[in-house]
């Protein structure tokens, strides 16, 4: 939940979510926030906690990385 609610506040994670979600604009940390849950089919950042959201949230999270070049790609 930690790792989410900093990812929230990273605006280059924004301009991923606008890619990712559509196109739809994403200019600040709550707007981040309810692209997160809508992209993870989530009410809530504390459901990251349960497995199957957690798998999704460590798939999403990897996507972005991969996207902003914070991890190598294989």
């Amino acid at each position: 939940v930690t790792r989410a609610a900093l990812l929230c506040g990273d605006k280059a994670f924004w301009a991923w979510l606008e890619e990712s979600n559509g196109g739809r604009l994403v200019q600040t940390e709550e707007e981040a926030a309810t692209a997160m849950r809508g992209l993870l089919d989530i009410k809530s950042r504390s459901w990251i906690k349960r497995d199957e959201v957690g798998q999704r949230f460590e798939r999403m999270e990897t996507d972005f990385k991969l996207w902003a070049g914070r991890i190598p790609q294989a």
